[in-house]
């Protein structure tokens, strides 16, 4: 082959490719990675995970409540004038990782109860030390909390509550104040051009999941509902993270029972300081949805809610699964987003109204 041919060659290939990639990117990937920037909305982290167009919510984040929740990494903590009554702590669904409206449960709690709620980020990377930090270190004393609110979502609580649990764990006050002053959550997505892997991804997967739910290899399953219960152009298809059902095993009756011994232990700390625990327990997406399934329950079901809530309890449990469970049951749409792990606002506020102050 002459020099002059594999010049054109080398041409037509790269005309291909980028022809491609922007045509890829200008129909669908572009709004599934970036979302609409003039409008300000974005989509859910399952959209983006598992390269699927059809069940993509652009959202704002907005927030219409009369009163509002406090961040750790306000100037407000380090007031001696300012009190709280309650202190959340937990992860991406108490940190408005969902967005859209309303995206922080701590709003509805402000709003409804009148209580001045302060959000805090973990101080380490233990979910049960860092309440204990808080309390030993008189930061909680110090803002005149009342209610410590400790949430987790389902397939991670185990491992969270069955970690080692320190009841003498401490920290001088004037660094844990500086650590909360200095903490702001991050839930930004990458950034991408128009040439990128993943408008290959989105054609592969796209074509794999004809023959498996999850593409064989992404993270994300799809499966279809009975009924529509999502706004979405499809409306009645199921997204949600593999670890959904990936750690079901691990809420085997010893490992509740180290939960729920290390989260009485944490409820009696906190008691003796006239404190009182809340526990939330956010649920899998696929739990809420898995009856409502075309194959009902075709990965499992998850008893962890049924289980648990047996247990002798020192603390409020929040059993929220049945709350939800009885809204989707009722026809409500998007009581978690379509294109996302995070419930949506009509969750928080069900979840909220349960709740006892």
């Amino acid at each position: 082959m002459q020099i002059k041919q594999l010049i054109q060659l080398f041409i037509i290939t790269n005309v291909i490719y980028v022809a491609f990639n922007f045509s890829i990117w200008e129909f669908y990937t572009k709004k599934i990675f970036l979302g609409n920037k003039k409008e300000n909305s974005v989509g859910g982290d399952l959209s983006r995970l598992g390269y699927i167009s059809t069940s993509l919510t652009l959202r704002k984040r907005d927030n219409n409540l009369s009163i509002k929740h406090y961040e750790g990494n306000s100037l407000a903590l380090s007031n001696s004038n300012q009190n709280f009554d309650i202190v959340t702590i937990g992860d991406s669904f108490s940190n408005g990782g969902g967005g859209g409206e309303n995206p922080f449960y701590q709003d509805y709690i402000a709003t409804l109860y009148n209580k001045k709620v302060l959000n805090i980020q973990l101080l380490s990377d233990s979910y049960l030390n860092t309440p204990i930090v808080l309390v030993n270190s008189g930061v909680l004393e110090k803002l005149g909390v009342k209610t410590v609110i400790l949430q987790s979502v389902e397939h991670d609580f185990i491992n969270r509550m069955t970690s080692s649990i320190d009841e003498n764990k401490t920290m001088d006050i004037q660094d844990v104040i500086s650590l909360c002053k200095n903490q702001k959550y991050h839930n930004t997505p990458p950034e991408y051009n128009f040439i990128n892997n993943g408008n290959f991804k989105f054609i592969a997967y796209n074509l794999l999941r004809k023959f498996s739910d999850h593409g064989f290899f992404n993270i994300v399953y799809k499966v279809p509902l009975k009924q529509n219960l999502f706004s979405a152009q499809h409306e009645n298809d199921l997204l949600f993270y593999g670890d959904d059902i990936k750690k079901n095993n691990l809420s085997s009756p010893s490992n509740l029972s180290i939960a729920n011994e290390h989260l009485n232990k944490l409820a009696n700390i906190l008691k003796q300081h006239g404190i009182k625990l809340i526990v939330l327990a956010t649920p899998n997406k696929y739990t809420i949805y898995s009856d409502f399934m075309v194959e009902k329950n075709k990965y499992g079901r998850s008893t962890f809610y049924e289980e648990f809530s047996k247990l002798s309890q020192e603390y409020q449990f929040i059993n929220s699964k049945p709350i939800l469970q009885k809204a989707v049951a009722a026809g409500v749409k998007d009581i978690y987003y379509s294109d996302d792990t995070h419930w949506s606002y009509k969750a928080s506020e069900l979840i909220v109204k349960s709740m006892h102050f």
